[in-house]
């Protein structure tokens, strides 16, 4: 019995690819979805979670592979249903689940740069009309998509992993994979937020100078991921982001701007030295008006590791602070 079973299951499994295959072929991305999103919620609601996650995965890879994106995310949006509703935990099974969506995702953005690359090298040669060159635009505007959907899925996922699992901040490793995503689609704020929740010091300096290149902007990109590895207890990563940066830009210690206040300030915290702390911030008042983000992180040190609650700067503040550091 238990050999007919599997074998139904097969047959069912295959008839169905079927079906989507000729929605897909007929262009019916919709109808394809409703199939998969149809067997996906029997399977769950017969307590057959793990094949619903199965399948969901393999629609997933199927749509993304043939450009429907939005599609996809849908269905990604059923099977972190699934997860929520039905309270599953959070095991290496289902993270490794993730990973592998995640990297389908990654396979689809490669594949509409590719495609783009083709259709504007056929437009350039003469080989395509005006038709061609406005699928091309259109095809740009979708690859970008694939990046936003791949953030919005990875979201859902962590917010599962928060949920469900042992951090309040969700899983580390989807973190990761959640600020490299949202980094590349430009937000570099969100992007480091979660690259600093993802324990990747060496990633986000990789990036900071891959992308950043104007040297200030650099310098602050750097001491906004400083600020938040320590704000989130972690002196390890704010040490190592800094040490990373400094052996990568072949630079000495920095002592002066916003990265010569992190690097005493980590010491600071170290040894817990409230009063030098203190004398920290009225010394690099002027750098630390250079951006509201900088405060909110300071803010967080100075309750996590000297008990402080800070005042946050008012206008006259940062207008004396960078007075005080104008050269005389």
């Amino acid at each position: 019995m238990a050999g007919r079973s599997s074998r139904s299951g097969g047959n069912s499994n295959e008839r169905i690819q079927l079906l989507v295959e000729q929605k897909l072929g007929e262009g019916l991305q919709y109808e394809a979805l409703q199939l998969y999103r149809g067997v996906v919620s029997r399977k769950s609601a017969r307590g057959n979670d793990n094949a619903a996650l199965t399948i969901a995965e393999q629609g997933i890879g199927v749509l993304l592979a043939r450009g429907y994106a939005d599609s996809a995310t849908e269905l990604g949006n059923v099977l972190v249903g699934i997860l929520n509703d039905h309270e599953l935990p959070v095991t290496e099974e289902r993270l490794e689940l993730f990973r592998r969506v995640n990297a389908k995702y990654e396979d689809a953005k490669r594949a509409a740069v590719l495609a783009e690359e083709d259709r504007r090298t056929a437009a350039q040669e003469g080989q395509g009309g005006v038709g061609e060159v406005e699928e091309g635009k259109e095809a740009g505007r979708g690859m970008y998509s694939v990046g936003v959907l791949q953030g919005r899925f990875l979201k859902l996922a962590v917010a599962w992993t928060a949920a469900r699992g042992q951090r309040l901040s969700g899983d580390p490793g989807l973190c990761g994979l959640l600020g490299r995503c949202l980094w590349n689609e430009g937000d570099l704020e969100r992007g480091t937020r979660y690259l600093v929740l993802g324990e990747r010091p060496q990633e986000l300096c990789d990036l900071i100078l891959q992308d950043v290149s104007d040297a200030n902007a650099r310098e602050l990109a750097v001491a906004k991921g400083v600020l938040q590895f320590a704000s989130k207890a972690s002196l390890r990563d704010a040490n190592a982001l800094l040490a990373a940066y400094k052996t990568q830009t072949g630079g000495k210690q920095p002592t002066k701007g916003v990265l010569g206040f992190c690097a005493m300030l980590l010491k600071t915290c170290e040894y817990d030295a409230t009063p030098v702390f203190q004398k920290l911030l009225d010394a690099y008042q002027a750098d630390l008006s250079k951006d509201e983000a900088l405060f909110g992180s300071v803010e967080s040190i100075a309750m996590t590791y000297f008990n402080l609650r800070l005042r946050p700067p008012s206008m006259l503040d940062n207008i004396m602070g960078m007075l005080g550091g104008m050269p005389k």
